[in-house]
């Protein structure tokens, strides 16, 4: 927070920052939220207390991801999978938070390191709404970037879902940002994934670079790069038909 002194993670990101502080009634610090429902007052021990209490509770939602992070572009994807667990069902609110680890600045309170510090919210602090229904799973996918102020081997996606009624978390996950990658079975040049380069690559390298392909994952786009320059241009096709006619 802007106050009681000089915070340049808070002065990083003042509007998701103020939009959470807002969220949960902040104000003062030092304050914390656990699992967004409870806020322990007094010493230490009463907050280790209360962490340990939570640990008991059991989560109601499953989280999964998958997604990749170009670490050249300093871009990636995350595409999440949200499923209730027992009778939880309704509105409730997807978050993923791109955090900081291992900061150093001596703050006016006399604490010089820190960890968890919040970079981004995406898309915004608001989240993305997601309906659960009883046996279904939710898909969300999301774009996010880390910025070049951001040590990205210190940098995470916290993902977390949110009963925005009571604040309550259901389920919560941590995810390494140098983590999120795919593994592609397909060779360089096996575009449509068949096990061989062939003419009906070469269709869909065009079809790509003409901007009317129907829709390539990742691993396919990938194998579409043949000189590998972050590019899908002209150089890949006349690479690709060198690779078919041998």
């Amino acid at each position: 927070m802007s106050w009681p002194g000089t915070d340049p993670y808070y002065n990083y990101n003042t509007s998701e920052a103020n939009g959470r502080r807002t969220f949960y009634g902040v104000s003062w610090v030092p304050w914390g939220e656990i699992d967004g429902i409870n806020n322990p007052a007094g010493a230490n021990p009463n907050w280790g207390n209360a962490i340990l209490a939570r640990t008991a509770i059991e989560p109601e939602v499953d989280i999964a991801y998958t997604g990749h992070y170009d670490e050249g572009a300093r871009e990636g994807f995350i595409s999440v999978e949200v499923t209730p667990l027992g009778a939880t069902e309704g509105n409730k609110t997807l978050q993923v938070v791109l955090i900081e680890n291992e900061l150093y600045y001596m703050g006016s309170n006399g604490y010089p390191n820190h960890h968890n510090v919040m970079r981004d919210m995406i898309p915004t602090h608001s989240g993305t709404p997601v309906m659960l229904t009883a046996g279904e799973t939710s898909f969300v996918d999301l774009d996010f970037e880390v910025p070049a102020a951001i040590l990205v081997e210190n940098a995470k996606l916290v993902i977390f879902v949110q009963n925005t009624a009571n604040n309550n978390i259901l389920n919560a996950l941590g995810v390494p940002v140098l983590s999120i990658v795919v593994d592609c079975d397909n060779a360089i040049g096996d575009i449509i994934d068949f096990g061989s380069i062939n003419v009906q690559d070469l269709v869909k390298l065009v079809s790509i670079i003409m901007g009317t392909d129907e829709g390539s994952d990742y691993c396919q786009l990938a194998a579409a790069d043949l000189n590998e320059d972050g590019h899908i241009n002209i150089q890949d096709v006349v690479m690709l038909v060198e690779v078919i006619l041998g």
